[in-house]
């Protein structure tokens, strides 16, 4: 118990240190944030392809709103809280579930030197961090559920946590990852048990939005019409973009199984027996088409499944109650604490390259759209920037955190500028449907102004463009 103190008490500190460096994301947790503090629905945030649509993380933005509710906190308060939370949710639940919870510090630091840019993911405050600490434990209860004859609180345990997953992130259909890991390792009362728990965790989850039907299938259409839909990779979601393969981390694991035939253990489990160790190979596979199969699936399964290594080998040298654990943790929360939160490269302390517009203002008066008007942008970083500092302003944005919700016509132009670097032909689409009450907001550096005809521009510092219809036009 000390030891899971100590180790606790270690993630804590790291994330209090990373906020307190001045850490805040710069994509979607804003927006999250920001929409439970207006209160609007995603058509009133959004100019949506489908009018059929519903909010596909109505638990997260649920759980925003109450706390919002409570605290009347601002939107940079939720943008905390939302880090603060989700972090130490993936980082204490192998804390609670590990017989040696030192095995799981002793992973991270080993796989963070070698793929350091994970470091930053279960840091950015959305709810697919809450998805992966599910992964996590859906791997560590698996045991139970394959040897124990009636493992009724480890099904529940787990029924519960897919039922929040499939409210708060959306994904549902990820979670069919696990059981398909169990399935290749030939476990099969695992994966029976746990195939059964999962699809009614996943009806459960939809059952709370409201609209169970409409929930799973938008979350099905949407998926496939972002991967299969003709477009340019920069205009899909990070986590949905194609990746060269990560040798590092693969590197990494090779060398856990070289030491894991070292060590000479006759009583080893094989790996082609171990759910976590073939879910990271899948997840290595498959990210390379999809990142998010990696980032999101594949590395939290290879790390689990090295301290699980590391957990046997420490096992065999050091008794459980001795004293020896208790130095041997201080020094890893150490080293883990100066790992994570070193500001290499500015990671946690640089600044926002653009300042976000803001209504309230003075010298920002009319850049903002008219209430009913709309946000015409070509990047992501403007709808998160814009919305942060106006959550409850009275317009829309053409594109949101995923660029293929746009309409069809909408989208098209949007690829044509992205296909064309820009050109100012390619923004005409646009243009010629833009009304007084819009607003074309681009960031472009200062001595590069928009040579987009028919609008007026005007520059703001922080390398921001605003366009709008001259008056008595459009």
């Amino acid at each position: 118990m000390l030891v899971r103190i100590l180790l606790g008490a270690t993630f804590a500190l790291i994330v209090w240190r990373v906020i307190g460096l001045g850490f805040r994301p710069q994509d979607d947790a804003l927006f999250h944030s920001a929409k439970a503090i207006s209160g609007k629905s995603w058509h009133e945030i959004l100019v949506l392809r489908d009018s059929n649509w519903v909010d596909p993380y109505p638990g997260w933005h649920a759980i925003l709103g109450g706390v919002y509710g409570l605290s009347r906190c601002s939107v940079d308060g939720l943008v905390v809280f939302s880090i603060v939370a989700l972090f130490l949710l993936f980082a204490l639940t192998p804390i609670a579930l590990l017989r040696r919870p030192e095995a799981w510090a002793l992973a991270l630091v080993l796989m963070l030197a070698a793929r350091p840019g994970f470091t930053t993911r279960p840091l950015l405050g959305r709810p697919y961090v809450f998805s992966m600490a599910v992964l996590l434990a859906m791997l560590l209860l698996w045991r139970r559920v394959q040897t124990e004859p009636r493992p009724l609180t480890p099904l529940i345990a787990i029924f519960v946590l897919v039922t929040a997953q499939s409210w708060i992130h959306g994904n549902w259909y990820l979670l069919a990852l696990p059981g398909l890991a169990l399935l290749m390792a030939r476990r099969w009362r695992a994966a029976r048990r746990i195939g059964l728990v999962t699809a009614l965790g996943v009806l459960a989850g939809a059952c709370l939005t409201g609209h169970p039907c409409m929930f799973l299938r938008q979350t099905l259409v949407s998926r496939m019409f972002s991967l299969a839909h003709p477009q340019l990779q920069s205009m899909l979601p990070t986590e949905f973009q194609a990746r060269y393969a990560d040798f590092q981390s693969a590197l990494a694991v090779v060398s856990i199984v070289i030491a894991r035939r070292i060590w000479s253990r006759a009583h080893a489990e094989p790996l082609h027996r171990n759910p976590a160790f073939l879910l990271c190979c899948l997840g290595w596979v498959l990210g390379q088409r999809v990142l998010r199969f990696w980032i999101d699936w594949g590395m939290p399964a290879a790390i689990l499944w090295t301290a699980q290594e590391l957990q046997t080998m420490l096992a065999s040298r050091l008794p459980a109650l001795s004293w020896k654990r208790v130095p041997a943790a201080v020094g890893l929360g150490a080293v883990l604490f100066v790992t994570v939160t070193a500001d290499t490269g500015s990671r946690w302390s640089k600044p926002w390259p653009h300042e976000p517009l803001r209504a309230d203002r003075p010298e920002h008066k009319g850049l903002l759209p008219e209430p009913g008007g709309i946000v015409y942008n070509d990047m992501l970083q403007t709808f998160y920037m814009t919305i942060y500092g106006n959550p409850t302003g009275p317009w829309r944005y053409l594109q949101g955190s995923d660029a293929t919700l746009m309409p069809m016509d909408d989208l098209q132009t949007l690829f044509r500028i992205r296909w064309n670097d820009g050109t100012s032909e390619s923004y005409m689409p646009w243009v010629q449907k833009m009304r007084t009450q819009d607003r074309m907001i681009l960031l472009r550096p200062r001595d590069r102004p928009p040579n987009i005809p028919g609008l007026q521009w005007k520059y703001v510092p922080g390398d921001t463009w605003v366009g709008r219809v001259p008056a008595g036009s459009g």
